[in-house]
C-alpha cells in the first residue's frame, strides 16, 4: 500500500469532504452564474430569506484550484494525524461543527459579505491537532513540532486580521479544542 493511499484511508472525513468539494468547485465554474451566490454563506440569505443551508453549502466552494489546494493540503495532513485518533464519529462532528458554528459566527459578524471555502474547517482540525500534540509531543515525530509552529503562526495572523473573520477563526479554535480534548484527556489518563 502507497503512502498515499494510506493517508486517504486514515482520513475518511477528510478525503470524503475534499473529493466532495473538488467535484462541487470544478461544477461551480460550469453553472449558471447564479449558482454560487446559492450556496454561499450570505447572511442576507439566511437570515432574510431561510438560505438556512449554506451553512452546510459553503465550505464545499472554492474560489480557485490553488484555494482548494491549499485547504485539501491542510485536511489531508491534519486530518492523516487527528483521525486516527479521534476517530470517525468525532471527525465527522468536527467537520460539521467546524463549519457549521464558525459560519453562524461569521453570519453575526458580517451579515451583509459572503464567504465560500473551507478555511473554518481547515482550522478547527488545526485546532484539534494542537490539542492532541500538546499531550503527545514527547512520543510524536519531531516534525509535527515544526507543523504545530505552523498552525500557532496561522492563528496569530487570523488575530492581526479583519473582525469578520477573527471571531468565526476564533470559534472554530474552540471547536476544534472542545471536540478534541475529551481524546486528549482520556489518554493522558
Amino acid at each position: 500500500m502507497s503512502a498515499l493511499s494510506d493517508t486517504w484511508r486514515r482520513t475518511r472525513v477528510c478525503a470524503a469532504f475534499i473529493a466532495a468539494a473538488s467535484v462541487v468547485t470544478l461544477a461551480s465554474w460550469l453553472m449558471p452564474p447564479g449558482f454560487v451566490p446559492a450556496v454561499a454563506l450570505s447572511g442576507v440569505h439566511v437570515l432574510g430569506s431561510g438560505a438556512v443551508w449554506q451553512l452546510a453549502t459553503y465550505p464545499f466552494v472554492h474560489a480557485s484550484l490553488f484555494h482548494l489546494a491549499v485547504v485539501a493540503t491542510v485536511l489531508v495532513t491534519l486530518g492523516g494525524i487527528t483521525e486516527p485518533l479521534l476517530g470517525f464519529k468525532r471527525s465527522l462532528l468536527l467537520l460539521i461543527a467546524g463549519a457549521v458554528l464558525p459560519g453562524v459566527a461569521y453570519i453575526a459578524v458580517e451579515p451583509k459579505a459572503a464567504f465560500i471555502g473551507a478555511a473554518f474547517v481547515a482550522t478547527a482540525f488545526a485546532a484539534a491537532f494542537l490539542v492532541l500534540w500538546v499531550r503527545d509531543r514527547r512520543t510524536l515525530p519531531r516534525w509535527y513540532a515544526a507543523l504545530a509552529a505552523l498552525v500557532a503562526g496561522h492563528a496569530a495572523l487570523v488575530l492581526l486580521g479583519p473582525t469578520s473573520l477573527l471571531v468565526p477563526h476564533l470559534v472554530s479554535w474552540v471547536v476544534g479544542g472542545f471536540v478534541a480534548s475529551p481524546v486528549a484527556a482520556r489518554s493522558a489518563a
